[in-house]
């Protein structure tokens, strides 16, 4: 009997709208498991951030003592160069903190109001013995000691923005200032580096804790939904006499690096975001009510620290909050998570 060839087109077409329509069948119902998810968000979001943040602070600590050893004009542009350049990477990890990053004590070191000159003096005055010889961990469990203001990135702020650059070079000049400068950029490098170490620790825990995603995918809505709210309520000179980060100058850096932060998040940078997430489920329509919202706080951004206007700070506002508003509602409501 002579072998059917099959050519006739219209059968070749109907074989091929059967592949195709195979294929996507294949893609829906192979859904994106929650395990894989949080293991791409660990792997390709938190600790590449992480590593960023140690990488820049133990940067910082290195122009502080550079700084201290001939200190002048130009040292201490690049002092403000790297501490720009931590603040930075710290405000794209700030704006959703996950995990080990939400503990008090990182707050404590990484956040708050910067105290005066005149608040910091009695400290300076006081510094501990052979503090020059301290190992950061050292460094670090001395500063412990200290009170909530005195510690930490907004010490540091103080240092270099608390004055005109004259003014702040001939305060450091003195000895017991550039020990205090040093002493608090240790502390930032210190718990940096223990961040990524807790960060891997958990990357080796995964396989072995079944309760952890669920936990993580409920951490992970809420913090970006409180980090697009706290960009409204705190952080755009509304309910506050500043912008974010406005004494340094870098408003427009800071809100940007927020921004990309909860992108990242979103998407998962080279991994698995929400956006795979919820398509590999058939929710595309849903996850662009997010990828829409997110768009329009992107385009809300001033593009100067010259344009930090009431009504700048307004549209800024008004687009984070429906970017919370979609995932605290509509994504929530979707994937079974409770945003308070």
């Amino acid at each position: 009997m002579k072998p059917i060839s099959i050519t006739c087109p219209a059968i070749l077409g109907i074989f091929a709208v059967g592949v195709m329509n195979l294929a996507q069948a294949s893609d829906v119902a192979t859904p994106v498991a929650m395990p894989d998810f949080v293991k791409s968000q660990v792997n390709e979001v938190q600790l590449p951030a992480h590593r960023q943040l140690a990488v820049a602070s133990g940067d910082l600590k290195q122009s502080a003592r550079a700084f201290c050893a001939a200190p002048d004009s130009a040292g201490f542009a690049q002092l403000q160069a790297q501490y720009l350049n931590t603040l930075k990477v710290w405000r794209m990890i700030e704006v959703a903190p996950m995990g080990p990053t939400s503990d008090s004590n990182i707050g404590r070191i990484m956040a708050g109001v910067p105290p005066s000159h005149a608040q910091l003096e009695p400290l300076i005055a006081q510094l501990p013995e052979h503090l020059e010889k301290f190992a950061d961990g050292q460094a670090d469990e001395e500063a412990s000691k200290l009170p909530d203001w005195g510690i930490g990135m907004k010490v540091i702020s103080t240092m270099l923005y608390g004055d005109k650059p004259e003014g702040s070079i001939e305060r450091l000049r003195d000895a017991n200032h550039c020990s205090y400068l040093i002493w608090q950029s240790q502390v930032l490098s210190f718990n940096a580096d223990n961040l990524v170490r807790s960060w891997q620790g958990i990357r080796q825990g995964l396989p072995y804790d079944m309760s952890y995603p669920r936990a993580f995918l409920s951490e992970y809505l809420n913090r970006i939904a409180q980090g697009a709210r706290e960009i409204a309520r705190d952080k755009v000179g509304l309910n506050q006499p500043q912008w974010l980060d406005q004494r340094e100058g870098a408003t427009v850096a800071s809100l940007r690096a927020n921004v990309a932060g909860l992108r990242a998040m979103l998407t998962g940078n080279q991994g698995a975001g929400l956006d795979d997430y919820m398509g590999s489920r058939g929710d595309q329509a849903m996850w662009q009510k997010v990828e829409t919202a997110l768009v329009k706080l992107e385009a809300a951004l001033p593009t100067s620290d010259k344009n930090l206007t009431p009504k700048a700070g307004k549209k800024i506002a008004s687009a984070a909050n429906a970017l919370a508003d979609v995932l605290a509602k509509d994504i929530a409501t979707l994937i079974k998570v409770r945003v308070k």
